[in-house]
């Protein structure tokens, strides 16, 4: 069962090299790479030509930034394996990370898997977990865990889902992934290292915000309690995540 591991890239020449290694670290050995360069306009070009000739790796080059999403879906319809798996060209997988999701999509019978994660900022490492071994729909619009996107492993449907171009587009795939198969597992040990990026997090936090509202919009076709409701939920469980992060 090889796995498509997607990594889109823009402007990422001091990380794009740490992701590629963590993937061809992998003890879990069948999966092909596909890194997606968004146009930059660093080194990133050059960097990735030293990958051109691994046959494990194809190297896409867009002649247009159009974002992440575009990027993504690329791969998504170029690639033909049975498992799709992303990595964020700045966030890197340990060793293990998907010897023991396939394990888990083997031996559990599940088609989405995430896993607990490291959130890093700085000098500051705190281990992102749940209790929940499983998210249900309901779970996951009430944020009762924050699945980080480069944990995420899944059985590719049959018909293609791509991405929309929004505003936290990777929420609302993973939306559209349990419409298809309904639950979503939790690895219950953290596999992957997230590094926050440093930016203007207060401004940042409420484009999020406007992202997310408009998302919930989507979701409930406009039903303002139930979009009021779920909103709360992204606040309220938006304030424990960051206080989590703060004490450590």
């Amino acid at each position: 069962m090889t796995v498509a591991v997607i990594v889109p890239v823009y402007n990422g020449m001091y990380t794009i090299e740490r992701a590629i290694a963590s993937v061809q670290k992998q003890t879990y050995t069948k999966w092909h790479l596909y890194v997606i360069n968004d146009a930059s306009t660093d080194n990133t070009l050059n960097i990735l030509k030293k990958y051109d000739k691994e046959p494990k790796v194809t190297i896409i080059n867009l002649k247009r930034n159009a974002g992440a999403a575009n990027a993504r879906n690329e791969a998504i319809k170029l690639s033909e394996e049975k498992y799709i798996a992303f990595l964020d060209a700045d966030d890197e997988w340990h060793d293990n990370k998907l010897s023991m999701q396939m394990d888990s999509i083997v031996n559990d019978n599940v088609n989405v898997v995430c896993s607990f994660y490291n959130y890093i900022k700085g000098e500051t490492c705190v281990t992102i977990s749940t209790k929940l071994r499983y998210l249900s729909m309901d779970d996951f619009l009430k944020k009762k865990f924050r699945v980080c996107f480069s944990s995420l492993i899944f059985k590719r449907p049959k018909e293609n889902i791509l991405f929309n171009n929004m505003g936290h587009e990777d929420f609302y795939f993973i939306y559209l992934l349990l419409k298809e198969y309904n639950l979503l597992s939790v690895l219950r040990q953290s596999v992957v290292n997230y590094y926050e990026v440093s930016g203007s997090l207060s401004r940042n936090k409420q484009k999020a915000a406007g992202w997310h509202y408009k998302i919930l919009t989507k979701i409930f076709n406009g039903e303002k309690l139930k979009v009021s409701i779920y909103y709360i939920y992204y606040v309220l469980n938006g304030i424990r995540f960051t206080l989590q992060v703060k004490r450590k």
